[in-house]
């Protein structure tokens, strides 16, 4: 009688048995998760999950996968899974662009392994940064993907134009006002017959503004050239001619904007003899 007793109980346990060694495989198993989004900052993408099989017999895998953000828990069924020739299975799983934390089990006719090893799935946006390029709005990345804030209005900004002023948000949009056009100083302000390199300074300046000299008399210096530096600086070549009878003249600068605005400064520049 006690022999029957023993030999249930080896039945028993060789029945159990191929259920144990998946757990010690499964826990070196996810090696890592390679994310390939199906577009930019798409809310659906693929996620292959890499793992070592166990040796014996496997009918199929469970991938678990938790929300990082609401801890809420899914399973998957993917069945049975062959390893590619290099030994190892891949399984892909379609996800939105949150954060989740995967295991796996495997399970045959004696049940199924305790879960193996936890690596986490980054955020879709946290492989490319979410950047709409404009400078009104707080780009962030949550469990949804990317996603954009206007910033408060009246904060600073920059609307990449030389022509403006403050500045500012407005309704998620950097809106700048124009700069008040002036005109400040010309260096040299003396100038004798002959090629001159003038800096023109003053305020307001913008691409595409034009130099000339009026109220001067006789021959009226001429702009061979004229290029904005910044906001604050024209860099000028001019061209002064002699003149007889030889004398001193003051010449008045003037810049024009091509929107019609125009700044001068009265005698800013002499012509010396």
């Amino acid at each position: 009688m006690g022999s029957k007793r023993v030999a249930r109980r080896a039945r028993a346990a060789r029945g159990a048995s191929p259920g144990i060694p998946l757990l010690a495989l499964l826990i070196l198993g996810l090696a890592f998760a390679a994310v390939r989004p199906l577009g930019a900052q798409t809310a659906e993408r693929e996620v292959v999950l890499r793992f070592l099989p166990p040796p014996g017999e496997v009918e199929g895998y469970r991938v678990l996968l938790t929300h990082e953000a609401t801890l809420l828990g899914a399973a998957i069924d993917v069945r049975r899974v062959a390893p590619d020739a290099d030994g190892v299975g891949r399984v892909a799983v379609a996800l939105d662009a949150a954060a989740y934390l995967a295991r796996m089990t495997a399970y045959n006719a004696a049940g199924e392994s305790a879960p193996s090893n936890q690596i986490r799935v980054a955020a879709a946006c946290e492989a490319e940064p979410c950047d709409d390029a404009n400078a009104c709005t707080a780009d962030t990345c949550d469990s949804s993907g990317c996603s954009q804030t206007p910033l408060e209005d009246g904060s600073p900004c920059d609307d990449g134009s030389s022509a403006t002023q403050a500045d500012r948000c407005v309704a998620g949009s950097c809106v700048g006002a124009l700069a008040s056009l002036a005109l400040d100083a010309v260096v040299p302000a003396v100038v004798r017959p002959g090629s001159s390199d003038l800096l023109i300074q003053g305020l307001g300046f913008a691409n595409g503004t034009a130099l000339h000299f009026e109220n001067g008399g006789g021959k009226t210096p001429r702009v061979r050239s004229v290029s904005l530096i910044d906001s604050r600086t024209l860099q000028a070549r001019i061209d002064v001619r002699a003149q007889r009878p030889a004398r001193t003249r003051f010449w008045d600068v003037v810049v024009s904007l091509p929107d019609g605005r125009s700044a001068r400064l009265v005698g800013g520049l002499r012509v010396d003899p």
